[in-house]
């Protein structure tokens, strides 16, 4: 064995011919919550993992090209064919080359003691960290806000401490595809960035993604009239000169982001809601 190990040689760029290479830079603009190996739960060594990326594209894939299958079996087998199975690999190679998040998760809150509680006895009270401190937006995060200590003690420990969250961030994917899935895939990374996000709570606006990729029109959901063609593009044109972050304070809860989304999902020509479609997987 020698003594100096030689560098290992690079991943050819193109490892099978046919195949189309894309990189997109994509920005995280609302408190990411979730997101690691561990459900719901913030992971500093590892905050975005490919797998999440792939589930996203899947769903949105399915809102948007699933819409030219006529039959669930159509669209399963549709699916099967770009994702993969159990059995067959996916067409498609998703790879994170890079995550930057500036700063470390932090807790979204904390339970604070309160000697003036409960006609001077004290009692726990939940101070929500400055990002979200004075706004709505603690009606939307109410499941991260964790669960108080049950005995009124000064050292008593949440029974449930309030989960961390990543403010902002970026990451660089590259994706691989064979040249006749062009569309499908361009169409779901297009649609996951506009409307999906990261983590948990995304149709709450957590988060949520910006690329610099501006939206380009025309029939790039599925079918001419498609009811979710038009209203997605419209939707993501009137959004390019509004600042998300900005606007996600202070909009609050508002639930017609959430509404917007079932809307975009459900499909007219299989009468399938997004819970049946999820089941593929």
């Amino acid at each position: 064995m020698p003594k100096v190990i030689p560098p290992c040689p690079q991943v050819p760029e193109n490892r099978r011919s046919g195949r189309e290479t894309r990189e997109y830079q994509v920005q995280i603009v609302s408190p990411l919550f979730g997101g690691g190996v561990e459900a719901g739960q913030s992971d500093a060594s590892l905050p975005i993992r490919g797998t999440a990326v792939r589930g996203q594209l899947q769903f949105w894939w399915r809102a948007t090209r699933g819409s030219l299958c006529t039959t669930r079996e159509e669209l399963f087998d549709r699916h099967k064919k770009i994702w993969g199975t159990t059995d067959k690999a996916s067409s498609v190679e998703i790879e994170i080359l890079s995550v930057d998040v500036p700063e470390p998760p932090r807790a979204c809150a904390r339970y604070a003691w309160n000697p003036g509680a409960r006609q001077g006895r004290g009692g726990w009270r939940l101070d929500w960290d400055a990002l979200f401190r004075g706004t709505a937006l603690p009606y939307a995060l109410f499941p991260f806000q964790g669960q108080a200590p049950l005995r009124f003690e000064r050292d008593s420990q949440p029974e449930k401490f309030p989960a961390h969250f990543i403010e902002h961030g970026r990451l660089r994917l590259r994706v691989r595809f064979p040249k006749e899935l062009h569309q499908d895939v361009e169409t779901a990374v297009w649609a996951w960035v506009n409307f999906g996000g990261l983590g948990a709570r995304t149709r709450r606006g957590c988060g949520s993604l910006f690329g610099r990729e501006p939206v380009r029109t025309g029939d790039r959901c599925g079918r001419k009239g498609d009811q979710r063609t038009g209203a997605a593009i419209g939707f993501a044109e009137r959004s390019q000169n509004v600042v998300p972050a900005r606007s996600w304070k202070r909009c609050g809860p508002d639930p017609r982001l959430a509404d917007f989304i079932i809307m975009l999902v459900l499909s007219p020509s299989t009468g399938d809601s997004r819970r049946s479609m999820e089941s593929s997987d």
